[in-house]
C-alpha cells in the first residue's frame, strides 16, 4: 500500500480487531472502525473474539504520519510567507508610501498605477510559489479522507483540486487568499482614499498591508497548531 491509499487485509485464523490494529501499527481500533470503507463491517468487527476467516478489512493510511507530513509542509510554508510580507513592507516603505504621503491623490490613478501593477505581479508570483510549496497538502488531504480523522477542509481541498490555488486552501482560507490577490488593485485603493490626504492614505496602505500579512501568517499558525494537536491526539489515542 502506498502512502495515503487504502490497503486490505484478509482475516486469517485467530485474527481479532485488536490484532489487526497491532499488525498495521494503527493508533487505535477507531482507525479501523470509523473509516467509511469499514462502516458496513462494524457489527462484525466489534464482536468480541476472533473475526470470521476470509473477511476483507480495509486498512487506512496511518493518520499520525499524515499529520506529521502536514506539520512539516506548514513549517516550510510559514517562513516563505514571512519573507514575502517582510519584502513587501520594505518595498512599500522605501518607495510607494513616501510617494503617496507627498502626493496629490487626485492624480493617484496615473501616478501609482505602474507601481501597483508591478507589486501586484510580484504578489501573484509569490502566491503561485506558495501554492507550489503547499502542494503536498493536497495529497495529505486526499489521504486523510481515507482515515477516521478527515476534516471538512480536507474534502474542500480535494473537491477544488482543479483550482491552481487549492494547495493553499487547507492553510489559508479562500477569502483571505482573495484579499491577498486583490490587495494591489489601484482602483480599490482610489475608492479607499476618498476624502483622505496623502499622509492619511499612506498610513492606511501601511496599516492594511500589516493587517494582511498578520492575517495570512495567523491562519497558517492556527493550522499548524491544529495539525500538531491532531498528531498528539493520534499518538495517545490508543492509551485512552
Amino acid at each position: 500500500m502506498t502512502a495515503g491509499q487504502l490497503g486490505a487485509h484478509v482475516v486469517e485464523a485467530g485474527d481479532s480487531l485488536a490484532s489487526v490494529v497491532d499488525r498495521y501499527n494503527l493508533s487505535s481500533e477507531l482507525a479501523l472502525l470509523n473509516i467509511p470503507a469499514n462502516r458496513p463491517l462494524r457489527p462484525v468487527l466489534e464482536t468480541a473474539g476472533p473475526l470470521p476467516e476470509g473477511l476483507l478489512v480495509y486498512i487506512p493510511p496511518r493518520a499520525v504520519l499524515l499529520a506529521r507530513d502536514r506539520i512539516y509542509c506548514l513549517q516550510r510554508l510559514r517562513p516563505r510567507l514571512l519573507s514575502h510580507f517582510h519584502g513587501l513592507r520594505e518595498s512599500a516603505a522605501a518607495d510607494l508610501i513616501p510617494a503617496i504621503r507627498a502626493s496629490d491623490l487626485s492624480q493617484a490613478r496615473t501616478d501609482f498605477s505602474e507601481s501597483f501593477l508591478l507589486l501586484g505581479k510580484t504578489v501573484s508570483s509569490m502566491i503561485e510559489e506558495a501554492a507550489d510549496t503547499a502542494r503536498p497538502l493536497v495529497g495529505i488531504s486526499q489521504a486523510m479522507i481515507n482515515t477516521h480523522v478527515a476534516e471538512p477542509t480536507d474534502h474542500a481541498v480535494v473537491n477544488a483540486a482543479n483550482d491552481p490555488l487549492c494547495p493553499l486552501y487547507w492553510a489559508i482560507t479562500p477569502p483571505i487568499l482573495e484579499f491577498w490577490t486583490d490587495f494591489w488593485s489601484i482602483e480599490g485603493w482610489i475608492e479607499k482614499w476618498q476624502d483622505k490626504d496623502g499622509p492619511q492614505a499612506a498610513r492606511l496602505l501601511k496599516q492594511q498591508l500589516n493587517t494582511l500579512g498578520s492575517l495570512v501568517v495567523q491562519q497558517v499558525d492556527q493550522r499548524l497548531r491544529d495539525a500538531q494537536a491532531l498528531e498528539n491526539r493520534l499518538r495517545f489515542e490508543n492509551r485512552s
